[in-house]
Parts: C-alpha cells; structure tokens; sequence
C-alpha cells in the first residue's frame, strides 16, 4: 500500500498545485478584465471628450461662415445701391448739361465734380466693407 498511498500523496498534491494554479490565473484574468474595462471607459471618456469639441469648433465655424455670408451679402448689396446711385447721378448731369446747353462747359465742370464725388465716396465704403470682411477670413485661419 506504500506505493498506493504515494500515488494518491502526489494526485493530491497535483490537484491542490491545480487548484492553487487556477485560482492565481482567476484572479489575474479578473486583473486584466479590471484594467481593461478601466481603460475601454478612460478610452470613451476621451472620445466623449474629443467629440464635444469638434462639434462645439464645427459650430463656431458655422456661425463665422453664416456671419460672414451675411457681410458679403451686405457688401454686394451695398455695391449695388451705389452703383445705381451713381447712375442715377450721371443720369442726373447728363440732363443738366442738356438743359444748359448754352453754358456747355458750366454742365461739363459739375458733371465732373459729382461723378468724382460719387466714385470717391463709393470706393471708400466699399474699400471699408472689404477691409471688413477680409479681416474675418483672417480671423477664420
């Protein structure tokens, strides 16, 4: 019986070592299992967070491009009022220097100076409404 009590010692002892075995690989998966659920929420928590600014940048450009439409749109229609300003001024001397054919050369001196006035005025405004807008497109970059 020695030999029989020895194998049953060592098939003992060799399910106890198991035992001992499977429990540390146990507790290692439940380690790793931890660690990477720990990881997989720091992971999302980033992402959450990358989300939120991109949305919040995608909105402020948004916003920059709608107001800069807005300029634009202000812009070309400020051109336009003046440009039809303009013709209604050249309009305006040209029937004064027909009704004054007899002073010819008075028509033709206030035709000049208004039509100077008037482009002089208009690419003012329009040089400031392009200033404008091209200091927010820098702004933009």
């Amino acid at each position: 019986m020695d030999q029989v009590e020895r194998k049953a010692k060592v098939e003992s002892s060799n399910k106890e070592e198991a035992e001992r075995l499977k429990k540390a690989l146990v507790m290692q998966l439940a380690s790793i299992d931890s660690r990477m659920e720990d990881n997989l929420n720091d992971h999302a928590g980033q992402m959450d967070l990358m989300k939120t600014s991109v949305q919040s940048f995608v909105s402020s450009k948004a916003e920059e491009v709608a107001e800069l439409r807005k300029k634009l749109e202000h812009l070309n229609s400020h051109v336009v009022s003046s440009l039809q300003a303009l013709t209604d001024s050249v309009k305006e001397n040209l029937s004064t220097i027909d009704s004054s054919i007899g002073d010819n050369s008075s028509g033709q001196a206030k035709m000049s100076d208004s039509l100077v006035e008037a482009l002089t005025a208009m690419k003012a405004s329009i040089q400031t409404e392009v200033g404008e807008v091209v200091s927010s497109m820098q702004q933009q970059q």
